[in-house]
């Protein structure tokens, strides 16, 4: 069941679609949403999300890296990734940094909404 969401993107477009359409189910009871890792580090602190959203870059290692930091960071949050063009090798770094799921951002998207709403 989802309770809180932690999004975690540096683009104002994905977050207000992503803040807009997942806060509007009745049974999330809170969404937050932050710019960066260091931000979501330090809403980490205070509180632990069911699960973090995390918009990242494909090519950047920097973003990979994040990942395994946010999971770190809350082991107990499931994280579901959007990426551009999430090939299988894309994907399998990322489940073994720690994601859940994850979401190519540009076919697959109406699917992170459906699995929030769907467990929630």
């Amino acid at each position: 069941m989802v309770k809180s969401l932690l999004i975690v993107t540096a683009s104002v477009l994905t977050n207000g679609l992503l803040v807009r359409l997942l806060s509007s189910d009745a049974s999330v009871s809170s969404v937050t949403s932050v710019r960066n890792t260091d931000e979501a580090l330090h809403t980490l602190k205070q509180q632990q999300p069911t699960m973090i959203v995390a918009d990242i870059a494909r090519h950047s290692e920097h973003a990979l890296a994040a990942l395994a930091t946010l999971k770190a960071a809350a082991p107990r949050s499931r994280i579901a990734v959007l990426i551009d063009e999430a090939d299988a090798i894309v994907q399998r770094k990322c489940f073994n940094l720690g994601a859940s799921w994850v979401f190519d951002k540009s076919t697959e998207f109406e699917r992170l909404i459906d699995l929030v709403h769907n467990k929630s």
